[in-house]
């Protein structure tokens, strides 16, 4: 098994500071220390605060897509697939992508430039659904995507008004109502193809 490069390592450092402690606890010493490594070495690789937290947002970010993928293997390319594969993704993430989630949202909302790749990911996203154009089609992706969105987002702003259960019952619901709209998407109720 390959070691982990030491940029993966104080990634891995900072991401247990923020999940340990919160975001407000995130200081280069700090992820230095957690690391076993000098300061130096860790501005070897972040020289900045603002680096550091640019590469967990894309890191994060990136296991975002990575369940995506999972998610969507076996199934045929397309919008309502992609849709299928946005809620199933969702409801693969763990304890420590909410927290994680939540720290970093909470960090970078003081500074909102670190969220562009965030927002870039995001226009990606719906853009998949839409396939350039928005017809009553892409809407109806977009508002079971925004549901999920939804779910997420009060769970990363602990504002969720919902247990275990009931948020496993929710997305439950909504890859329901994905899949019956991604039934409709590959053959239309009429039998044609729905742009």
């Amino acid at each position: 098994m390959a070691r982990p490069s030491c940029r993966e390592h104080l990634l891995d450092a900072a991401e247990a500071v923020v999940v340990a402690e919160g975001g407000a606890r995130l200081t280069l010493d700090a992820v230095a220390e957690h690391a076993g490594v000098s300061k130096g070495g860790l501005l070897y690789h972040f020289p900045t605060k603002e680096a550091l937290l640019q590469a967990m947002i894309e890191r994060h970010l990136n296991g975002v897509r990575e369940r995506r993928a999972k998610a969507a293997e076996g199934l045929t390319p397309g919008p309502g697939s992609d849709l299928v594969s946005e809620v199933r993704a969702a409801m693969m993430r763990s304890d420590t992508d909410r927290h994680l989630g939540s720290a970093l949202l909470a960090v970078a909302a003081n500074d909102p430039k670190l969220l562009a790749p965030a927002v870039e990911f995001h226009k990606e996203r719906f853009g998949r659904l839409s396939q350039g154009t928005c017809n009553e089609g892409c809407a109806r992706r977009a508002l079971v995507l925004l549901a999920a969105d939804g779910l997420i987002f009060l769970d990363l702003l602990n504002l969720a008004p919902f247990d275990e259960g009931e948020r496993t019952r929710l997305f439950e619901a909504l890859l329901r109502m994905a899949e019956e709209i991604a039934g409709e998407t590959e053959s239309g109720p009429t039998g044609r193809r729905d742009p």
